[in-house]
């Protein structure tokens, strides 16, 4: 006898299962147009490529610079969707901040079950005070899945930042952001411990001191679009968008220069 709630318990796990079959199916996409970018921009001498800001082999950021003089920075931070993501996975998403004049700094972070994403925010935080040391002007970060989790970990008045890098920080925007790992962790079972037993409440931020934008992918699994609410219900704050794509297709807006996410980001 089924109980009440079954039914959509079922139709959002189905959909979670077609959010995982999805992410395989990109992975592939992705780092192959990541690879060919990286290696494009190399060639031409605009991208300075595996700088440590760590000892772990994965902290390491790729700088891609525009053909100018850099008019500020923007930190595009990946997601947890698979286990290998990385800079290597995301690369090519620098495009559009690129072609607008912006330096891109694309971290990677440490995933799975060798940390959990409270040491992670550390990893981010150091990534973002060694770019910065780079690049001059306005900072902008971009966060995407749980990489946009990290992002709004930036906008927490009490997150370890330097007082003169956070003074840079002009914008942060949470992409399709992934507060929530539980459902996903439940059907992939990838063994994320921390993402089993910590609720989205607990990872919102404190506080928001510097501009947080929220951009809600209206076509992702209705799990994920509650993160997004539970984000700006949590961070009074912030400023909720609604964008007709996909978790993974909002992130092709950051490939276009003239893209509202960009356009609003760096206004």
């Amino acid at each position: 006898m089924s109980r009440p709630g079954d039914a959509m318990k079922n139709d959002i796990s189905g959909a979670m299962r077609d959010f995982i079959r999805a992410a395989n199916e990109i992975a592939t996409v992705w780092h192959i147009e990541a690879r060919q970018w990286r290696e494009l921009e190399a060639a031409v001498g605009r991208a300075r490529l595996n700088t440590p800001y760590g000892p772990d082999d994965r902290e390491r950021f790729d700088l891609f610079h525009p053909a100018g003089r850099a008019k500020g920075m923007i930190v595009l931070l990946h997601g947890a969707e698979w286990p290998d993501m990385g800079r290597e996975t995301i690369s090519h998403f620098a495009q559009g901040g690129v072609a607008l004049g912006q330096a891109v700094a694309v971290p990677s972070w440490t995933i799975g079950g060798r940390t959990g994403l409270s040491a992670a925010t550390g990893q981010i935080i150091a990534s973002l005070e060694r770019a910065a040391s780079m690049v001059e002007g306005p900072i902008t970060v971009v966060g995407h899945g749980a990489g946009a989790w990290l992002a709004t970990r930036l906008a927490d008045p009490g997150a370890p930042l330097a007082v003169a890098v956070r003074a840079r920080i002009g914008a942060i925007a949470a992409l399709s952001p992934v507060l929530d790992l539980r459902p996903l962790a439940e059907i992939a079972d990838e063994g994320r411990s921390e993402a089993r037993t910590t609720a989205p409440g607990e990872r919102s931020p404190k506080g928001v001191e510097i501009p947080l934008g929220v951009w809600m992918a209206s076509a992702a699994p209705a799990a994920l679009q509650d993160n997004a609410s539970a984000l700006v219900a949590s961070a009074p704050a912030s400023v909720p968008h609604t964008f007709p794509a996909g978790h993974f297709d909002i992130m092709e807006t950051l490939r276009d220069p003239g893209s509202a996410v960009l356009q609003r980001l760096l206004a």
